[in-house]
């Protein structure tokens, strides 16, 4: 509820205080963003799931194993994504189709999304882990507080600072920031069972994880497609 709220809103900051090329930015911009979101769904989704079988049977260690494991695959791959994003975002826009027209706008909002997109993706897969370790209201609250920050933001952004798409950008980042810090306390304050700790990778562990993801990532990955071919 929280985020569609914040989708309806979002647009109609941008649309009305901006301006319809904005919105049209923003919709350009939007594989890249979810391209990543489909790609961590992958070790989110299957890595909850089998936490939640391994909490459930009593195996405490095993599922701190799957914890770090699926924590690992997301700093790796959101390092390579979010430096690819700061260093090159033009050429990730004309990729995404924007003309003279849009590129600009398209490259600031992957920019400065880029900026924080380590802790926006982060926040998702500490949430994950953090309902499925007895924790479940932390995720109402994190929503809360980011949907509130991130429509002040937006506000902020694009009315008295009229800093344009990249303040748009910049507003999203800082409340997933905010959203990220909420969930972080869960593991900071030793609230559930799950814990940041040393851990060898496993081969093994990670295609098991993996299988459990797939069916979501291949669903989401279809929607981007169908965004991308229609942008175009």
């Amino acid at each position: 509820l929280g985020f569609f709220i914040l989708t309806i809103v979002d647009g109609m900051f941008v649309g009305n205080g901006i301006g319809p090329d904005a919105l049209g930015a923003v919709s350009l911009a939007m594989p890249f963003a979810n391209i990543v979101w489909t790609v961590v769904t992958l070790f989110n989704i299957g890595g909850g799931t089998v936490a939640s079988v391994r909490l459930g049977r009593g195996d405490v260690d095993g599922a701190n194993q799957v914890f770090m494991h699926s924590l690992l695959a997301n700093i790796v791959i959101l390092s390579a994504v979010s430096s690819a994003g700061m260093l090159f975002p033009q050429q990730i826009a004309v990729i995404l189709g924007a003309n003279e027209t849009y590129l600009s706008m398209v490259s600031d909002y992957i920019f400065w999304y880029s900026v924080f997109l380590l802790t926006t993706v982060l926040g998702a897969c500490l949430n994950t882990f953090a309902r499925n370790d007895g924790n479940p209201g932390l995720s109402i609250v994190m929503t809360a507080v980011m949907t509130t920050a991130n429509i002040f933001g937006d506000w902020l952004m694009v009315y008295p600072l009229k800093k344009g798409v990249a303040g748009a950008a910049i507003a999203t980042g800082a409340a997933n920031l905010l959203g990220f810090l909420v969930v972080l306390s869960h593991y900071i304050l030793k609230n559930g069972r799950l814990r940041f700790r040393r851990f060898r990778p496993q081969l093994s562990l990670y295609r098991k994880i993996i299988l459990r993801g797939a069916p979501e990532m291949i669903s989401q990955f279809a929607n981007q497609i169908i965004t991308f071919s229609m942008n175009n």
